[in-house]
């Protein structure tokens, strides 16, 4: 089965740690400043740089990743169908409708949380119940995966092999105890049963899913 990896820019195979007013920056390409959110380097399976699916707590994030500009307790479905989340976001900005899941109900009887109102290009999610990284989003190109797919390339230029389903977008790549899933912006999904092919469009978001312990009942963030 082909590993699913992530992969540094090129540009960036050096790191390093930088503190800034007792914060500790990481990552951020060399002789330049640090940047948050994350290191861009090697990605091993079921891995986003030193961080591990079902292993690393909020504080190993944050050591990461920098101090989250967002610190939210949620979940993608409300009544405890499942697993509350603490999120960590970065790269963050209030919306008007939208944003990442709240602990609340919305109200409309279908059991969909509320929405915080902020989007964040970056976010960890840590499972409630285990206190373990069960979640990766990220629509940034500074991450990639092994084959070098990255957010905001041009979906043609795609090399995973993976498969589709009938009620989530995006592509898949299932491993043994994590799934990566490849959404699709500007592009043409057909639909049907089996799906057809995704045309056209950009990649818009990487996300890295344990399915040990999953956050979601069928699809990633849903």
């Amino acid at each position: 089965m082909r590993s699913l990896s992530w992969v540094a820019d090129s540009r960036s195979s050096q790191r390093k740690h930088e503190r800034n007013g007792g914060r500790r920056d990481c990552g951020g390409a060399p002789g330049g400043s640090a940047r948050r959110g994350g290191h861009r380097e090697r990605r091993r399976y079921g891995t986003v740089g030193r961080l591990h699916l079902d292993r690393s707590i909020p504080v190993d994030v944050q050591r990461f990743a920098g101090p989250a500009d967002y610190l939210g307790v949620g979940a993608f479905r409300s009544g405890g169908v499942v697993p509350r989340f603490l999120a960590l976001g970065y790269g963050c900005r209030h919306v008007k409708a939208g944003g990442i899941p709240t602990s609340l109900d919305d109200g409309t009887g279908t059991r969909y949380p509320r929405m915080s109102g902020v989007d964040c290009v970056t976010v960890y999610f840590i499972n409630e119940r285990t206190n373990r990284l069960a979640l990766f989003t990220s629509s940034s190109s500074r991450f990639m995966t092994a084959p070098g797919t990255r957010p905001g390339m041009a979906w043609s230029r795609v090399r995973e092999r993976g498969h589709q389903e009938v009620n989530c977008q995006g592509l898949f790549v299932a491993g043994t105890h994590a799934l990566v899933a490849l959404t699709n912006i500007g592009g043409r999904e057909p639909g049907g049963d089996p799906p057809a092919p995704i045309r056209g469009g950009r990649v818009f978001e990487l996300q890295l899913m344990s399915t040990r312990h999953p956050l979601s009942i069928e699809c990633p963030e849903w």
